[in-house]
């Protein structure tokens, strides 16, 4: 970092200054986070890549410009008036943001802004970081193009084309299956439903291995916390309070008496957030608590339905690419055939007299399997290769969440035995709705954000 040690001082002030406030049930991060679906780690380094952006407004003499992200870190901040005055003050300048009215006239002011941004960044902090000045939305580094249509849609479509399919390869097959014997029929259908089968299988896993290989490296995909992980891995944000809870137990911050009750010994550290946003619920109670009085608190308080929020954007935004539903559809038009050919061999049983217990068993076991093939395409993903991946391939996590990377990998077998029989004993919370986390959100808020697009920077 090349600067003057006045400036080194001010950098210092800067990087102290604490915007993300996660000492607050729903601070500046957590709604940032929750607005916009981010990653808390994403959330964290947009924050950190905000204040660079300020201070190198601030210490220069040319006008600069936001990546859009950052962009929406400072809307944000803006409506914060208290907050962004004593940061403006710690700053020394007051930063005024000038919103692009997107004229003709303003692409070359705001251009040069942008060039400025780059020319003064390096020097000071470094490259940038793509993930936050690359790319306009935190999922576009994901490289992946959003359909134009929903994946109910598809479904739907594919329910109504199903008996159309039946009823054509009924009238184009019965002549031909008639001639066929069913001890011909058999071993061939069951010998088509594997191949089918494994083929699809080997097939979808490499769509998400290519999906993990075209990602950005410096995307948020390979920056996710452990916890956002389980909460992807299992589909419910109470299997990271469990992980959680079972960290307290062991780090003697809490304690397990002998009817299963929890009641606190001592705080974690300052630093440990997540620790302390369960260790406070338990705080607040005055004799020891059933945890799922507890867990039924936590999962619904904005840090953990930030997490929650997060992990149904991702899912949701993934199964509506282009990419994932021409998956999709390949798999529909494979499985959806092969039932078929099932189907109108029952059929044509029923309507020659011929028994049709043999075949109807192989269709509904197909069937069964079918469906479980279809829900991978959903969940296989976040399930099984995305946590697979930090596992195998990611930086081995530092001992103080090797108690989570430990859940993520054995789920409740990881437990420690004081915590086991609790988490068993609790009772199954309702996840209905938590994607909806408005209802957690802060009670007031300051209207409308200040629009789309940003020009630049100046100071007064």
């Amino acid at each position: 970092m090349h600067l003057s040690e006045h400036k080194r001082q001010l950098w210092d002030q800067v990087a102290d200054f604490d915007v993300a406030e996660y000492a607050f049930n729903y601070g500046f991060a957590l709604r940032l986070a929750t607005e916009n679906k981010w990653s808390l780690s994403f959330t964290d380094a947009a924050i950190e890549e905000y204040k660079k952006f300020m201070f190198l407004a601030a210490i220069s003499e040319e006008m600069i410009a936001p990546s859009e992200v950052v962009d929406i870190v400072w809307h944000l901040h803006l409506i914060y008036s208290d907050a962004y005055q004593s940061f403006c003050k710690v700053l020394g300048k007051e930063i005024r943001h000038i919103p692009s009215r997107k004229e003709q006239a303003e692409q070359a002011q705001f251009e040069a802004a942008k060039h400025s941004t780059q020319k003064i960044y390096k020097p000071v902090f470094g490259p940038m970081p793509e993930a936050i000045w690359k790319y306009e939305s935190m999922y576009d580094s994901l490289h992946l193009s959003r359909a134009s249509f929903a994946p109910g849609q598809l479904d739907i479509l594919a329910l109504a084309l199903i008996p159309v399919l039946i009823y054509s390869l009924y009238f184009l097959l019965r002549p031909v299956y008639r001639g066929i014997d069913s001890a011909y029929f058999l071993p061939a259908y069951l010998v088509l439903g594997i191949i089918i089968f494994l083929v699809l299988r080997q097939y979808n896993q490499q769509f998400f291995k290519r999906l993990i290989s075209s990602a950005a490296p410096s995307g948020f995909l390979f920056q996710l916390g452990s916890l956002e992980l389980i909460t992807l891995k299992s589909g419910a944000i109470q299997n990271a309070v469990h992980a959680l809870t079972n960290e307290l137990i062991v780090g003697a911050h809490l304690a397990v008496d002998h009817i299963e009750r929890l009641s606190v010994i001592k705080a974690p550290d300052k630093d440990q957030i997540a620790q302390l946003k369960v260790y406070e619920i338990f705080a607040r109670e005055e004799t020891p608590v059933l945890y799922e009085k507890v867990l039924f608190s936590a999962i619904h308080i904005p840090y953990f339905q930030a997490i929650q929020s997060f992990a149904s954007e991702l899912k949701n935004y993934i199964n509506a690419t282009k990419e994932h539903l021409r998956m999709v559809i390949c798999n529909y038009c494979c499985l959806g055939v092969f039932l078929a050919l099932g189907l109108v061999r029952i059929f044509t049983g029923l309507s020659t007299g011929k028994p049709i217990i043999y075949i109807l068993v192989l269709v509904l076991i197909s069937i069964v399997i079918t469906v479980n093939l279809l829900r991978q395409l959903k969940f296989g993903f976040f399930s099984n290769i995305l946590p697979d991946h930090y596992l195998k391939s990611m930086p081995v996590p530092g001992p103080e969440n090797a108690l989570q990377w430990g859940y993520l990998q054995s789920g409740q077998l990881a437990l420690t035995a004081a915590f086991m029989p609790v988490v068993a004993g609790s009772i199954t919370t309702d996840n209905r709705g938590q994607d909806n986390t408005s209802g957690s959100a802060c009670s007031t808020s300051c209207g409308s954000s200040c629009g789309s697009g940003c020009g630049g920077c100046g100071g007064d």
